[in-house]
């Protein structure tokens, strides 16, 4: 169940985590590799932009702690 919801919450269609949770012979493992390697095309393109972004963020946190030290409350 909680594979059903992390798939869902990224961007699996219900279509496909059926595919994914089926077994079969090659053709249906071809179907699931394919389906695996776009998302995690996807999955990459999307967490790229977060990553980049995450140490601007982090300097910004850090002035504010700084100013805060400097200056409490005031």
């Amino acid at each position: 169940m909680e594979f059903i919801k992390q798939a869902q919450e990224l961007g699996f269609s219900l279509n496909e985590i059926k595919d994914l949770l089926e077994t079969g012979g090659a053709e249906e493992r071809r179907k699931v590799r394919d389906l695996l390697q776009r998302k995690l095309t996807e999955l990459d393109d999307r967490l790229q932009p977060m990553k980049s972004f995450r140490p601007v963020l982090a300097r910004y946190l850090l002035e504010c702690e700084t100013e805060l030290k400097q200056h409490g409350d005031s």
